[in-house]
């Protein structure tokens, strides 16, 4: 996880730097965040680590094996997506392991995919799959509450549940 001090963009590409990264304050420090594209030759970013999470050899699952995403709780802990073992790691504000949940399957509470961090909402953690295109939700503590399925042959970038229990689908 990394926060960037400063950027620019010569060399590379023409298209300013502005149109591949977005930097957005958190805390007083500026982030940086892109959409997947790659980073080109030139473009300076100066990066400064704000947590180094902390993984126990001698303890297997705090192992991470594929990590692509995470999101801060409401709790002050790190909620990353270790896809590699379709579960959701937890770290606490200091980085070190605290739990994990979910695995590989199809079942309730369980990933089969493709997995994203969509939201949290209050003190539910919402994780999307794309392929399989369901939303799991869970409490912070890793209790898995429910699964949202997309019924039909649609293409869903996220759903969740809305006011009054309405599905919300994007």
């Amino acid at each position: 996880l990394a926060v960037a001090s400063a950027c620019g963009g010569q060399g590379g590409s023409p298209e300013p730097a502005a149109e591949r990264f977005q930097l957005t304050e958190v805390d007083g420090v500026a982030v940086a965040t892109t959409s997947g594209g790659p980073l080109y030759e030139g473009n300076l970013f100066d990066f400064k680590p704000i947590l180094e999470l902390r993984q126990d050899p001698g303890l297997e699952e705090s192992l991470l094996f594929g990590p692509v995403d995470f999101t801060v709780g409401p709790n002050g802990f790190y909620y990353v997506v270790d896809r590699g073992n379709s579960r959701i790691a937890v770290f606490d504000s200091e980085g070190n392991y605290v739990r994990a949940f979910g695995r590989r399957g199809y079942g309730p509470g369980e990933f089969g995919d493709t997995m994203l961090l969509q939201s949290f909402d209050g003190d539910v953690l919402a994780i999307f799959e794309f392929q399989s295109q369901r939303t799991s939700r869970f409490a912070t503590d890793g209790t898995f509450l429910e699964t949202i399925s997309l019924p039909g042959s649609g293409l869903a970038i996220s759903l969740d549940r809305g006011p009054g229990d309405t599905l919300i689908v994007t």
